[in-house]
């Protein structure tokens, strides 16, 4: 295959991937789509209420830089640039299960650093992710312990993929105003078109602050770890996310959040910054508490 092929099949690839989940895979974004969240980016083990749903409609900007296997830029080096406009459903089934959807639409441009090279962009639908979550320990006032669990399902391009992932999270009031959220999930990637498994796990780790009864803010850390189909290697990377969130009402709350990898904290992945702008709607139903 010609250089130029390689790096046109890897600029459409990176567009993909960074419409759908903010990263290239192997790496996903590190949550489990369609669940609710309790901070920025992570979700927390608390659940809707039977009858109650939340609409969430996020913009997102980023830019990702390619890098091998030892953290250099490879010889098909660049940097891409992707806005996106997402959205998520949740619904209560139950007191203690939720299920949601995520999608979304968006512009992805890949620039290469060699000056032959010819500049690429793509806008395209992302892929349909689903996801469940069931509160199976406490309750949404105390600590709670959930099983999530999630799948990307390829309906989009040839170039697209499915995820199918499952995992715990853990949420801790720690007292009035501080609260810890962690979790982690294992996934199984497979490539549309090859039909080759690769798998990988994530962790989040989040810990929040009510600075009034308005305004929360927010750290997160994401550590992704993916085992590549392509040889064997190993891909990985550190991810802390930073965000402000503001209730406007208590239908509507906003977060603003802002997410860097760790320079020199990833291994064949592509370096990643990202600025997004979250709205939640949230419609409780009062019958079902």
């Amino acid at each position: 295959m010609s250089k130029e092929k390689k790096t046109r099949g890897w600029a459409v690839l990176l567009g993909l991937g960074l419409l759908a989940g903010g990263w290239l895979l192997p790496l996903p974004a590190g949550a489990v789509s369609g669940i609710s969240s309790g901070k920025c980016v992570m979700p927390w083990a608390r659940t809707l209420s039977a009858g109650s749903f939340q609409f969430e409609p996020a913009v997102t900007l980023s830019t990702a830089t390619r890098k091998d296997v030892e953290g250099e830029e490879t010889a098909l080096g660049g940097r891409a640039r992707n806005s996106g406009l997402g959205f998520r459903l949740t619904a209560g089934v139950r007191e203690q299960l939720e299920l949601g959807a995520g999608f979304g639409i968006g512009s992805a441009s890949f620039h290469p650093d060699e000056a032959e090279e010819e500049e690429i962009s793509a806008a395209a639908l992302t892929d349909l992710a689903l996801g469940a979550k069931y509160r199976f320990f406490g309750t949404n006032e105390g600590q709670a312990l959930a099983l999530e669990a999630g799948v990307t399902l390829p309906w989009v391009s040839e170039a697209s993929y499915s995820v199918w992932e499952a995992g715990l999270v853990y949420s801790l009031p720690l007292g009035s105003k501080w609260s810890l959220d962690a979790d982690a999930t294992g996934y199984l990637t497979t490539q549309a078109e090859a039909g080759n498994p690769q798998f990988g796990s994530t962790f989040n780790l989040g810990i929040g602050v009510a600075i009034s009864a308005s305004w929360l803010l927010a750290a997160e850390l994401n550590g992704s770890f993916a085992r590549l189909k392509t040889d064997g290697t190993n891909a990985w990377k550190l991810t802390p996310t930073v965000g402000l969130g503001y209730g406007l009402s208590p239908i509507l709350a906003v977060c603003a959040a802002f997410r860097q990898d760790v320079p020199g904290l990833y291994r064949n992945s592509d370096r990643a910054t990202a600025a997004q702008l979250l709205f939640t709607f949230t419609f409780e139903n009062k019958k079902g508490e």
